[in-house]
């Protein structure tokens, strides 16, 4: 008689890279990795804030190159040929909006993607005003995206 020759079954591993493949594509190709949203909801207070402080002294060059004309711009005179009174209009509304988003962002709480997203929408408007509306479409597409990836969490 012969001898019965025992097959080895393979078995996948338990972990590994099984598990890696399990975590990335258990979700839709659109959507951030849960550690990326949850790097999002623990530092967007902080990544906001970097941005309030980057965005203040352009605020303050633009109060005191931008405002001296703007009172003459309501009755019809320019202030320069680029605009310089609205451009600084529309930076202290932006940086208002972006100041009035930290403190809830550190909360943890959603009213401060709310104003990112009016921020970016004034940045679209004026981007667009100006037509130079790449720029203004793709920060306040960015600002939609993060701000649906993140919404469950709050």
């Amino acid at each position: 008689m012969a001898r019965q020759v025992q097959r080895k079954v393979k078995r996948q591993p338990s972990g590994g890279r099984n598990a890696v493949m399990h975590q990335y594509h258990d979700r839709p190709w659109h959507q951030l990795p849960y550690w990326a949203k949850d790097w999002v909801y623990d530092n967007a207070g902080w990544v906001v804030l970097a941005l309030a402080v980057l965005l203040a002294p352009t605020m303050a060059v633009a109060l005191t190159l931008g405002f001296y004309a703007l009172p003459l711009q309501f009755f019809g005179i320019p202030a320069s040929a680029n605009g310089v009174g609205l451009a600084a209009v529309v930076l202290i509304v932006k940086f208002v909006l972006v100041a009035l988003a930290v403190k809830p962002l550190f909360r943890k709480e959603i009213r401060g993607w709310h104003w990112l997203l009016a921020a970016a929408a004034v940045h679209l408007a004026h981007s667009v005003i100006l037509q130079h509306a790449i720029s203004g479409t793709a920060l306040f597409l960015l600002t939609i995206y993060l701000y649906y990836q993140v919404k469950a969490r709050y």
